[in-house]
């Protein structure tokens, strides 16, 4: 009975299933050891359930065919039901003798597992020899590491536990010998599967360290990469590996006579390079001076070379930024944005402004008998300060003149200071705003947007019209000396506001101060993506958003897309 008891036991399901489909066995690790397994039923039992199920069939069927009386059938329930408490309570009887049996089994168990493990001894050596025992480790063994190498003729239970001697015979021990032996082979079998189990299903845990550094392994190669790219001249940058299907693309979509192996034109959208491409190719015969885009006055246009410039990564022209920078401006209006611009002609006639009195000046010239671009700083600064200053932010676009380079001056009323952001600044150990030639620039500007503030507060202290409040000073136009003719005209809302704001909230004994800011991206030393990054710091500041390099680097992308669009729509500005 022993022996069939043990042979009907968990482990053998075990064994087969690992030897049959190891897919189960790692679903199903967590299975009954043989110290927990207790039997749930017998076959007598399951005999007797279906006794009673037949019996029940039975009378049904009998009832359904002979259609008794009332009294009939209430005498076959009756006998019905007395053959039911008999199987029950032979049921009850046979649920306490298991019972009793499986607590017999349990403490067996518990109480010969050490006994169990002197059993399965390694075949040669002493155990800690061959279970990987090192004296600088000073690890105990465990059944995990038992070798594959088993004794083919193991301590005999009989020896083991004599107190059996009484209640099996020799054969009997023979038997259970051997069943004991493969049991607890199987065990260690499955105790190393169970291990390359847990082993496959390691994973990377989610927030833990080894994927942060992983991650941020990978976020720094890219970073490099990039870097690499935009900050390596193409004169010394490696031929950039790629496949034959982009390099056959990137041949086919290209325009004659435009160098098109700069990163603005691969990674633009195949349809826009198809668009100009295509543009291109019907007008290959005009001169670089063929209008691409005119604006609505007709003054302002993006011609051929202007389009050329922007692919070839050459230094921009200011057509194409006033341009861009009229359609921000409408973007701003359209979402009632506080924000003001002033034409880049502004910064051209004061920094020439500036360079020419300082000449005068050196000559033994008296500052006030310097007259120079009076006029036109009149009408591209004075004049439409008077109705944008009140706003939070006005934008001047700075062009250095023979210098090439744009840079962009920031009026900011919440922070109540003047802004220069400059993209080819030198290291800020090295810096000095006395001699950095840029920001000396920004400093003539900013000079005469305080000369407007002076005028606003010199006009209450030395009225020159007894209507100040509705009608502000008009300049016309020089004479032949180059003096200037003046008049009045009647002020907007906009500009009565404006003046009221002044007048109130600035203290022309305290200045706004120009601050050089050195979180502007910063463009690589041999490229002429100035202009791109000025005008990617002036839209990244009207959506309130923080320039980055990454999104400067991609605005000449930008520019192609938008006029593009412009001139599929016939868009007038």
């Amino acid at each position: 009975m022993l022996e069939e008891l043990i042979r009907k036991g968990p482990w053998r399901e075990e064994e087969e299933t690992s030897h049959g489909n190891e897919k189960q066995e790692e679903e199903d690790h967590d299975s009954t050891s043989f110290e927990d397994w207790v039997p749930q039923s017998s076959q007598q039992e399951d005999d007797l359930n279906n006794a009673m199920r037949a019996n029940m069939q039975t009378l049904i069927r009998d009832l359904e065919e002979a259609k008794l009386p009332k009294d009939s059938m209430d005498s076959k329930f009756k006998e019905l039901l007395e053959a039911n408490k008999e199987l029950l309570n032979k049921n009850k009887e046979l649920g306490e003798k298991l019972k009793v049996a499986d607590s017999h089994i349990k403490n067996l168990a518990a109480d010969r597992s050490d006994q169990l493990q002197m059993v399965c001894t390694p075949k040669v050596g002493n155990i800690k020899e061959n279970r990987g025992y090192t004296a600088e480790t000073h690890e105990e063994p465990t059944t995990a590491h038992f070798s594959d190498n088993f004794e083919e003729q193991p301590i005999p239970l009989q020896a083991v536990i004599p107190e059996l001697d009484d209640q099996f015979t020799a054969k009997d021990f023979e038997v259970l010998d051997k069943l004991v032996f493969e049991v607890a082979k199987t065990s260690v079998k499955m105790g190393r599967k169970e291990e390359g189990v847990q082993e496959r299903r390691k994973a990377v845990e989610p927030f833990s360290i080894e994927r942060n550094v992983k991650r941020n392994k990978r976020g720094a190669a890219k970073q490099n990469d990039d870097n690499w790219e935009y900050d390596t001249p193409n004169e010394i940058k490696a031929p950039k590996r790629t496949n034959k299907q982009q390099s056959n693309e990137e041949n086919t979509v290209a325009i004659d006579g435009v160098d098109c192996a700069t990163n603005t034109w691969k990674l633009l959208h195949e349809d826009v390079r198809q668009h100009y491409k295509n543009w291109f190719h019907l007008h290959q015969n005009e001169k670089d001076s063929y209008r691409y885009w005119k604006c609505q006055d007709g003054v302002i246009d993006i011609q051929k070379e202007d389009l050329k410039r922007i692919i070839e990564e050459m230094e921009i022209n200011t057509n194409p930024i006033r341009i861009y920078l009229q359609m921000l401006k409408e973007e701003m209006e359209e979402k009632n944005i506080s924000i003001g611009f002033l034409d880049i002609e502004a910064s051209f006639k004061a920094i020439d402004h500036e360079q020419k009195l300082k000449e005068f000046v050196d000559k033994g010239g008296k500052r006030g008998d310097f007259r120079c671009n009076e006029l036109d700083i009149e009408n591209s600064i004075i004049s439409p300060l008077c109705s944008i200053f009140i706003r939070d932010r006005v934008f001047i676009p700075v062009h250095h003149g023979n210098r090439n380079h744009y840079t962009v001056v920031v009026i900011d009323n919440k922070d109540k200071c003047f802004y220069h952001y400059n993209s080819f600044l030198p290291a800020k150990k090295d810096y000095s705003p006395d001699t950095n030639v840029h920001f000396q620039n920004a400093m003539a500007l900013v000079k005469h947007v305080l000369v407007f503030i002076q005028r606003i507060h010199d006009s209450t202290k030395y009225p020159w019209s007894q209507n100040m409040e509705e009608v502000r000073e008009y300049y016309g136009e020089e004479d032949n000396q180059g003096i200037i003719k003046d008049g009045f005209v009647d002020m907007t809302d906009e500009e009565k506001e404006t003046r009221e704001w002044i007048l109130q909230e600035m203290d022309v004994k305290k200045p706004y101060e120009l601050i050089e800011n050195f979180n502007c991206p910063q463009q690589r030393k041999t490229s002429s993506d100035c202009g791109a990054y000025m005008l990617h710091v002036i839209e990244s500041l009207c959506h309130k958003k923080k320039p980055t390099k990454a999104g400067a680097d991609k605005m000449r992308q930008k520019m192609l897309l938008k006029f593009m669009n412009i001139n599929v729509q016939n868009r007038m500005i």
